[in-house]
């Protein structure tokens, strides 16, 4: 809700006081409903425990560490599937189309587990290797 600066402000009927004129105390003045404590907590006397150092390279130093392949982009491979006369395609365990048409999908470079599902007929599953910047094409028929 937007009130105009030219109106006043309601008050929330719950938190506001029974008579209508508020007060107000300036920050900086005392308030009288608070005590304050009568007690110092006690001193700690001994050793201070020392902090722990943990021996880290500076950040410069660790990233000349890193390989020359984790910075340069990798080309994604191609994956297309055949499947007569039709199938679900899964890969790595989650369904990812069906084919026919052909089924087309981009990939990063590695190692699939491929699978193909049609009802009533055993699932086909492939192990597939996709090279970086390369197509792979799978085939079958549930014929």
């Amino acid at each position: 809700m937007v009130i105009p600066a030219s109106e006043p402000v309601p008050e929330d009927p719950l938190t506001a006081p029974s008579d209508a004129t508020p007060t107000f105390q300036s920050p900086a003045a005392p308030r009288a409903d608070i005590q304050k404590p009568t007690t110092q907590a006690p001193k700690k006397t001994g050793p201070v425990p020392a902090r722990p150092q943990h021996k880290r390279p500076p950040v410069a130093v660790q990233s000349r560490n890193i390989s020359r392949s984790l910075l340069t982009p990798v080309a994604a491979g191609t994956l297309t599937v055949f499947v007569r006369p039709w199938g679900e395609i899964w890969i790595d365990g989650q369904k990812r189309g069906f084919s026919p048409p052909r089924f087309q999908l981009q990939l990063p470079p590695g190692r699939y587990r491929v699978e193909l599902r049609n009802p009533g007929q055993p699932t086909h599953v492939q192990q597939l290797q996709i090279p970086s910047g390369q197509s792979v094409t799978l085939r079958h028929d549930f014929l």
